[in-house]
């Protein structure tokens, strides 16, 4: 039997990293109050990107982000993106409370 870590578990690992390690950081350290929690996302970003982690550790980085785990999170993160996008109609508005 093979302990070889598949590529599936290097992406369940670094989609963990990066929903946890900024929720961790905005409940631990209380920046909620300075600081919403899309904010600490937004630098958690920058610090686990290729230009700080990366360069200070490339190892963990190659390790935890390779490109065959980069490529299917980029894809995961543009479709989330472009669900939010979308336009409610407006005769379902939150604010009227219309029915459709």
């Amino acid at each position: 039997m093979s302990s070889a870590i598949t590529t599936t578990e290097i992406f369940l690992i670094a989609m963990g990293i990066i929903f946890t390690v900024p929720y961790l950081i905005w409940r631990l350290l209380r920046t909620d109050y300075y600081a919403p929690l899309v904010v600490v996302q937004i630098l958690a970003g920058v610090v686990l990107g290729p230009g700080i982690l990366g360069k200070f550790f490339p190892g963990y980085y190659a390790y935890v982000f390779p490109p065959a785990v980069v490529a299917p999170l980029n894809a995961f993160s543009s479709i989330r993106a472009w669900s939010r996008v979308r336009p409610s109609p407006p005769c379902c508005s939150w604010r009227w409370r219309a029915p459709c």
